[in-house]
């Protein structure tokens, strides 16, 4: 998105450009899925608050058709799989939002520990309580980083545009297409090197080299901390030390499509408290938002690893397992899966960044500085602002565009 973005504005202002993408399909972690018949999210699924949101105008016009969901249109259910009393989830959200209101106001930047610490000083029971547990993995799923790295002073020191969020029923990717229009795009060319002197930059890929007044690099953050691409001259000490520092999440999504839906048709969402931290605490129902009959299954942290690492038998047995706790066992077999695996993605290596202990703002904002006369990074582990979101990633490429354009 943040590369699209510059390309787009550069192209519209008269520049020539050309972008390099080493995957076979644009979009990144935008990742839309039709396979099935219906439209699912491989990759990013909401657009967040629509009050405001520059994607909103880019979603209309490309006919992504934009639908509000609604986080408290809610069922949860306990370790046993029963259904929970509204009033249990809502007390225990309070608490929770106690917890971190605690937090704020006790801790200083300069003491700062890890997010899970802190909530284990005010309750140290906490990893005791599975419904408490369940909203500690939507907070990681929320920020991409594990309760156990996330700042516990900077972690939601970041801003959202007003409204309700929303997911686009036609598919995220048809923002891109949009952007993409007309644009002189490269398949299939994964960037080895750039090399960026003075006057121009080189930019060595596996089929070849190409020159330029200027590059702007928009490989997530995983693909940075790997150190996939080499810089010459490296990136400047300051850069280097906030790639170092910011955190890089993830996240497994399972979509599973069934002929016989069987569950609630309401609810947006289910929070499944399971006995087992991370399993699968998260639920969308598409069947509520879009009339799909599909269950879309969210996890994160350590969970997401490990489902990342799972057969897909393994995850379908587990998911099943997890819904027919749920729902009752007369949930038929799914007709159509769909996963994620962002963090085996070579291209990715984890979803997007967070503010990890040791971390602070500056550090993202680092990263948009130019690291040279003819080299500039972008993505949403450029801003602080907006940091782990498409619209932080839009706007990264336009702000980039803008330096040169200035």
């Amino acid at each position: 998105m943040s590369g699209l973005a510059a390309a787009r504005t550069l192209k519209d202002a008269g520049w020539d450009v050309l972008v390099l993408e080493a995957r076979n399909r644009i979009g990144g972690r935008i990742d839309t899925d039709r396979s099935l018949g219906e439209v699912l999210e491989r990759g990013a699924n909401w657009i967040h608050g629509v009050n405001g949101n520059p994607l909103m105008k880019l979603a209309r016009q490309a006919g992504a058709d934009p639908v509000e969901t609604d986080y408290d249109e809610l069922l949860a259910f306990g370790p046993d799989g029963a259904l929970l009393p509204d009033a249990v989830p809502e007390k225990a959200e309070a608490r929770y939002e106690t917890l971190l209101d605690r937090i704020d106001a006790r801790l200083d930047k300069d003491e700062d520990r890890p997010l899970l610490t802190a909530l284990l000083s005010e309750m140290p029971r906490f990893l005791d309580d599975p419904l408490l547990c369940a909203l500690g993995a939507d907070t990681e799923a929320d920020t991409g980083g594990r309760l156990e790295d996330l700042s516990a002073y900077y972690f939601d020191e970041d801003d959202a545009f007003d409204g309700p969020d929303a997911i686009l029923e036609g598919g995220y990717d048809r923002i891109c297409g949009l952007l993409a229009r007309d644009l002189t795009i490269r398949l299939n060319e994964t960037v080895r090197t750039i090399q960026h002197g003075s006057g121009h930059a080189v930019v060595e890929t596996d089929a070849g080299k190409y020159q330029a007044d200027h590059v702007i690099c928009t490989v997530p953050l995983g693909v940075l901390k790997a150190g996939a691409i080499r810089f010459d001259p490296p990136l400047p000490a300051r850069q280097a030390k906030a790639i170092d520092r910011i955190g890089f999440g993830h996240m497994a999504k399972l979509a599973l499509t069934f002929d016989t839906p069987v569950w609630p048709g309401d609810p947006h969402f289910f929070l499944n408290a399971d006995a087992t931290r991370g399993r699968w605490p998260s639920i969308f129902n598409l069947r509520a938002v879009t009339g799909q009959d599909s269950l879309m299954l969210i996890c994160s942290g350590d969970a997401a690893l490990k489902a990342d690492g799972m057969s897909d038998a393994v995850i379908i047995a587990d998911a099943m397992a997890t819904l027919r706790r749920l729902f009752g066992s007369a949930l038929p077999a799914p007709a159509g899966v769909m996963r994620s695996a962002w963090s085996k993605d070579a291209f990715a290596r984890g979803v997007y960044s967070f503010a990890a202990v040791g971390s602070t703002p500056s550090d993202f904002d680092a990263l948009a500085q130019p690291s040279g006369p003819a080299l500039r990074l972008a993505g949403e582990h450029t801003t602080a602002r907006y940091r782990g979101t498409v619209h932080g990633a839009y706007l990264s490429g336009l702000q980039a565009a803008d330096g040169l354009l200035k």
